[in-house]
């Protein structure tokens, strides 16, 4: 599955150090939004090379066990400046991850624009490099 790369801006700087309660209850949901998208994708999404994960093993159902989710969040996090965002994820095509990314909390309140890129996660604790890298860029 191809993977994308979304960065999102706060269109107020104090945002991430002194948000408002309105602000505060958008925040919450956003990262409820990423936590869910990262947790279920993870219980469905085959590992390269054909092994399975502890949790992927706990999954009942063989079309549980088959069937891999149309989003899964890889990573998501802020800078500790309060800069910028990031989210890193795997969708089934860029108009997924752009529906994903414009139904983010933080984005549909207007607390943050969003950019989308296409992405290759090359180096990631955990899973062998990827061999295909050199000039091989979409």
């Amino acid at each position: 599955m191809p993977e994308y790369i979304y960065l999102i801006h706060p269109y107020r700087r104090e945002l991430a150090f002194h948000p408002t309660e309105e602000e505060e209850a958008i925040l919450s949901e956003h990262l409820a939004y990423l936590q869910k998208a990262a947790s279920e994708g993870t219980v469905r999404t085959p590992i390269e090379g054909g092994r399975r994960s502890q949790i992927e093993r706990t999954v009942r159902t063989p079309t549980e066990r088959c069937s891999v989710p149309p989003l899964t969040v890889l990573l998501a996090g802020p800078c500790l400046d309060g800069i910028f965002g990031v989210v890193i994820l795997r969708a089934k095509d860029e108009a997924a991850a752009q529906q994903f990314m414009f139904n983010d909390p933080a984005v549909k309140g207007d607390l943050m624009a969003a950019e989308l890129h296409a992405f290759r996660v090359a180096v990631m604790w955990g899973r062998p490099p990827s061999v295909d890298l050199p000039g091989k860029f979409p």
